[in-house]
């Protein structure tokens, strides 16, 4: 999806300024900002000293993703680390483990982890516990 402005124009990403958009994300990430509940486009946009719509524009173009995607991505990575390090997270309960990474939503939660593993997560553990024990 095109953002345009009040004309109904394509607005354009400086190049420069999306370098720095995109560098200040990386920045950010890694402070984990992203499994705070509240994490959100808006917050996000704050803390990087941009608007939203750059914001969304930047992912769009530079990483084509949506902010959602991004999220998404950070958090699914974040937490199959968390899980093959951390043995005591593996016994939390879906609903413990999504709020960990800043999911509201055990069925939000699931569908990105299917998406970005192919397996659902109670799936996912029992095959790290089962390695383990072999």
């Amino acid at each position: 999806p095109n953002i345009t402005n009040d004309k109904n124009e394509p607005i354009q990403v400086k190049d420069d300024r999306a370098l720095g958009i995109i560098q200040r994300l990386k920045d950010l990430e890694k402070t984990n900002f992203f499994i705070a509940q509240d994490c959100n486009l808006y917050n996000t946009a704050k803390q990087i000293d941009t608007n939203t719509t750059y914001l969304s524009k930047t992912l769009n173009t530079y990483k084509k993703q949506s902010f959602n995607q991004y999220l998404n991505e950070l958090r699914i990575k974040y937490i199959l680390i968390q899980l093959k390090e951390n043995t005591k997270l593996r016994a939390y309960t879906l609903k413990a483990i999504s709020a960990e990474v800043g999911y509201k939503s055990i069925n939000t939660f699931t569908k990105a982890f299917k998406a970005h593993t192919g397996l659902t997560p109670s799936y996912y553990t029992k095959q790290l516990a089962t390695k383990k024990d072999s």
